[in-house]
This record gives structure tokens, C-alpha cells and sequence, in this order.
């Protein structure tokens, strides 16, 4: 999906964009001496889905994500019948298994991490009002 940008600017572009939000708000506090939450709804919102497609849909690469490369080597050999033989993390590797055989690595990735920023964004709605964000 993102394949026309090169694997070296994408955790800089990351970043680059996490910090033009945090000046956005840095700018609002600064003027308003209060954070007023309505105003980042939206752009709370915006960011969630970001994430989770940069996170689904990045291409693999083990040089500049981290153990993406090794989990999609594990589900590539499950998506072809290979059976569990690691003995940590048994259930995450059942879940693995059970995906490979009906999707594909980048709906893999987009599922987990959807399984784990989710259930934050819910529970920050909760606590924190309109403030969540």
C-alpha cells in the first residue's frame, strides 16, 4: 500500500507528524492556558486510524520495524501448514495460525494492532470525557 515510500523515512515521518501534533497542542495550551478537548476530537480520531493503517499496511522489513519481519516469517510459514513448535506465547501463536488461513500478513498486522489500540481509545473516551485525546 505504501511501497513508493522508501523504508528509511517512514518512522522519521512518524515522527515528524507526532511532533507538528504535540506543537498544535502545545500552541492551544499556551493560548488558552486550558486544553479545550473538542477541539482534537477529530484529529484524535484522525490519528487512531493513521496509526493502525501504518501499522496493518507499512511494508515488511526486520531492518526498520523491529520483529515485523520475524512475525510475517511465522505467519507465511502457518499460512502454509507449518505447525506451532515455539513454546512462548502459545496462544498469540494459535491466533497467528488461525489467521494465516484466512487473510493476509498486512490484515494480520492491521488486526493486532487494532486488538491493542482500540481498547485504549475506548478506555481514554471513558476516563478522560472529552479530554480522551
Amino acid at each position: 500500500m505504501f511501497d513508493w515510500i522508501p523504508l528509511a523515512f517512514y518512522t522519521p515521518l512518524y515522527h515528524y507528524m507526532l511532533l507538528i501534533i504535540i506543537l498544535i497542542i502545545l500552541d492551544d495550551a499556551l493560548r488558552f492556558k486550558l486544553p479545550s478537548g473538542n477541539k482534537f476530537q477529530g484529529l484524535g480520531v484522525v490519528i487512531l486510524v493513521f496509526v493502525l493503517i501504518y501499522m496493518g499496511f507499512r511494508p515488511i522489513s526486520g531492518r526498520y520495524f523491529g520483529d515485523t519481519s520475524t512475525y510475517a516469517q511465522y505467519f507465511e510459514d502457518y499460512s502454509y501448514g507449518a505447525e506451532i513448535t515455539s513454546t512462548k506465547d502459545i496462544l498469540f501463536h494459535n491466533f497467528m495460525k488461525f489467521c494465516s488461513s484466512i487473510m493476509n500478513v498486512h490484515v494480520f498486522f492491521f488486526l493486532c494492532a487494532s486488538l491493542f489500540m482500540v481498547p485504549v481509545y475506548f478506555v481514554c473516551k471513558k476516563w478522560f470525557k472529552e479530554l480522551w485525546f
